[in-house]
């Protein structure tokens, strides 16, 4: 087998190969982001019909699991959801929603 042969598989197996999806959301949300917004619309920005395209599947499933692994903090928006990185995200947004947000205020609330 040659050195032009071993490349051109090479290029056709990485060619071939998808990135994560926790990869494909990473760069989406740092290449569509616009200053000084650390997020983008998912609808908005195209990046459900992008993933679409690109997987053959429906965002939405995906996303949830990252929000629940704690890698995207997801913030309802109007027309769909904005998502961001949790690295990228403030303390406050990351708590503001979740469950221990919640149980906070309802056992904190006086009568």
């Amino acid at each position: 087998m040659s050195k032009k042969q071993t490349r051109s598989s090479a290029a056709k197996t990485s060619a071939n190969s998808k990135v994560t999806y926790k990869e494909f959301v990473e760069r989406a949300i740092k290449s569509l982001r616009e200053p000084p917004y650390k997020g983008i619309h998912v609808v908005f920005s195209n990046f459900n019909n992008a993933f679409r395209q690109y997987y053959g599947e429906d965002p939405r499933p995906i996303v949830d699991q990252m929000v629940a692994e704690g890698f995207l903090v997801l913030r309802p928006a109007r027309g769909g959801a904005i998502i961001m990185l949790a690295s990228d995200a403030d303390e406050k947004s990351k708590v503001k929603n979740g469950p221990s947000a919640v149980l906070a205020k309802i056992l904190t609330q006086n009568d």
